[in-house]
């Protein structure tokens, strides 16, 4: 019996035969589905943080992960964002001005509106992560100062950063 008839029949030189396309899109499709599976049980798992609130007009540091920005962070960190100036120094115009914005967005919830505070969850569109936008009015210093921090992951690719820099544009025309 010659190689092409011990192949043939099955009984010759095994090597490692890859899937056919139909197989490999299966399997790659199962894949796939399950990793989405995943992200979207992780997205509906993640519970609101204990952390939130501003305590003496003060709000909670970032984690060391890079899904979190605040305009309280030290100007050094990476976290830090730009604080926003009132509109022409009147705090109840900047208030409604960001509630107003806030409200128009799709997928946002404002969850706690109180006189100088807004705490906001901000649900992305396919994966359905849940990030939590904190916004403080500080009547003083006529600043607003904001914490956008994702609940799960390590990397938000950008995507709380983005937010509040698009809220100041919008809010103050810039």
């Amino acid at each position: 019996m010659n190689s092409i008839d011990a192949n043939i029949s099955g009984t010759g030189d095994k090597r490692r035969q890859f899937p056919s396309g139909r197989k490999l899109f299966t399997r790659l499709f199962l894949v796939g589905m399950i990793a989405i599976g995943f992200l979207l049980y992780m997205s509906n798992s993640a519970s609101r943080p204990g952390n939130l609130g501003a305590d003496g007009g003060r709000l909670a540091p970032c984690p060391d992960s890079p899904n979190c920005v605040s305009s309280q962070a030290d100007p050094e960190d990476s976290h830090y964002i730009e604080p926003m100036a009132y509109i022409d120094g009147a705090s109840d115009q900047t208030y409604e001005a960001v509630a107003e914005y806030l409200l128009d967005l799709p997928r946002t919830n404002i969850v706690t509106k109180q006189k100088t505070y807004l705490h906001v969850e901000c649900t992305s569109m396919i994966f359905r992560f849940v990030d939590d936008l904190e916004i403080v009015f500080d009547h003083e210093a006529q600043l607003v100062h904001f914490r956008s921090a994702s609940r799960v992951g390590h990397s938000d690719l950008g995507a709380n950063r983005r937010r509040v820099e698009k809220l100041k544009k919008a809010v103050t025309g810039g």
